[in-house]
């Protein structure tokens, strides 16, 4: 049932991606191999370099635009799809369906990191497309360079590129479950919706942010201790502060994931108790 419901909501929000993504690369590829024509007509006619800067410039500017509307409409449909389709008249239907609370949240959540990874992989492509004539493939053997060099100086290569990965996928469900907690207490705020939902995520970031912020100062007091005791003991070097600067790195990056792993449980329980006990459809 949950793959059922998991497919429903692709479905239901398929359209207008299915929209968006394709004009993005078309545009992208109408800037790399259609541009350097009117950058030669510009060369070769005097009337051609207003034709080559209105051309550039509206392409430009509607690249830039599609991107933007992915990312806002991508948003948008994660918060809208949880309100309209559980807490708004779709809710009368999909409560009643024979299926767990933590089945509606769930699928909701999977669709959404769906649809923001597919986004995210549509904006990627695009942008090799543009830079792709002046793409120097050297990039990847320096990047891998860099990497085996950090790996030799002592850097566990693997596991800071798990905690980069793992703060961005887990940074994002923490605000999706957010929202969507918000969402659920809302209703039982106030008569207005939106008013309630409002009024809840700010109380629930505020905290989110108090909570990160203390984790953040401990770890970085803890930092500049460790850096006082190393320079009174004479053995600062190079080496140390490397060690010293990724060691408060990945005390950062794991107390903020901490925060996210804690906000995640938190926001899930609250939400799905709201949605058992004190659903508001009125």
């Amino acid at each position: 049932m949950l793959g059922r419901l998991i497919k429903h909501e692709l479905k239901s929000t398929s359209r207008l991606f299915l929209i968006l993504y394709p004009a993005l690369l078309v545009i992208a590829l109408f800037m790399t191999f259609v541009n350097p024509f009117f950058e030669n007509l510009s060369d070769s006619y005097a009337a051609g370099t207003a034709i080559y800067s209105f051309v550039t410039g509206m392409m430009g500017f509607l690249y830039g635009l599609l991107i933007v509307a992915i990312v806002v409409i991508t948003m948008i449909t994660i918060i809208m799809r949880f309100y309209k389709n559980v807490l708004g008249d779709e809710g009368y239907l999909m409560m009643t369906l024979p299926v767990t609370e933590d089945a509606h949240i769930v699928a909701k959540l999977i669709a959404a990191l769906i649809w923001s990874i597919a986004s995210s992989i549509v904006i990627l492509i695009s942008i090799l497309f543009l830079i792709s004539s002046s793409f120097d493939l050297s990039i990847f053997r320096q990047m891998r360079e860099a990497l085996v060099e950090a790996s030799q100086a002592g850097v566990n290569v693997p596991f800071e590129l798990f905690l980069v990965f793992a703060f961005i996928l887990f940074g994002f469900i923490s605000n999706v479950l957010i929202f969507y907690t918000a969402m659920a207490i809302g209703p039982n705020l106030t008569k207005n919706r939106l008013l309630g939902s409002f009024l809840a995520y700010i109380i629930i970031y505020i905290v989110t942010q108090i909570l990160s912020t203390i984790g953040v100062v401990i770890w970085y007091l803890a930092g500049s201790v460790e850096g006082v005791m190393v320079a009174i003991n004479n053995s600062y070097d190079a080496y140390s502060s490397v060690t010293s600067g990724l060691t408060m790195m990945n005390g950062v990056l794991i107390t903020s994931l901490v925060t996210m792993l804690i906000c995640c449980a938190a926001a899930y329980l609250i939400t799905r108790y709201f949605l058992k006990h004190k659903l508001n459809l009125s």
